[in-house]
């Protein structure tokens, strides 16, 4: 999950999730909102990270989500290249 873009900040998130809605919302129809409203690549292709199918249940839950993958990506950018290689045999 190579993500090289800057991260949309959570307050842009939170903009984007007020914007739109009801709640619950499939991740397309969010992307397409982005879209419409003129949000950034990066959040449209941060977007696109999760499958487009997937259901946001509250904003709250979009949020809480967009945060946990915010975190894994910045988990992978400081992980040691050796632990995102596996070894060649």
């Amino acid at each position: 999950m190579t993500f090289n873009k800057r991260l949309p900040t959570i307050r842009t998130l939170r903009y984007l999730a007020d914007m739109d809605g009801p709640f619950p919302i499939k991740n397309r129809h969010i992307i397409l909102a982005a879209q419409r409203f003129w949000f950034g690549d990066n959040v449209i292709e941060f977007l696109k990270l999760f499958p487009p199918d997937a259901v946001f249940h509250s904003r709250d839950g979009f949020i809480e989500r967009c945060k946990q993958l915010e975190l894994l990506i910045q988990e992978e950018r400081h992980a040691p290249l050796e632990v995102l290689h596996s070894p060649q045999g």
